[in-house]
């Protein structure tokens, strides 16, 4: 909960969930993702997943344990990943 205090106002309880990512751009490109035969490949640059983000992984940190589609991630740092597929993407928390 947030409370205020002397100094303005302050957060105790709970738990913290910071994510650390960089924004893609489309930067003058029609599609990111590209199309048909070459859906991904834009993003991918020949790696064979996405790393969520631009320049760098997205970082997820939590201080609770999160349930994300039915499993528990634990409480720690991760990377995200997401591996792209036309309609079927797959969300990947890497430790």
């Amino acid at each position: 909960t947030w409370q205020k205090t002397e100094k303005g106002q302050q957060y105790t309880g709970g738990k913290w969930i910071d994510i650390t990512y960089g924004r893609p751009r489309l930067r003058n490109r029609p599609d990111i993702f590209g199309t048909g035969a070459d859906y991904g490949k834009p993003i991918l640059v020949g790696a064979p997943i996405w790393r969520a983000g631009a320049n760098v992984s997205t970082r997820l940190k939590t201080e609770a344990p999160l349930v994300i589609a039915g499993k528990t991630v634990p409480v720690g740092e991760y990377s995200l990943f997401i591996d792209v597929k036309p309609n079927a993407w797959t969300f990947v928390v890497s430790s």
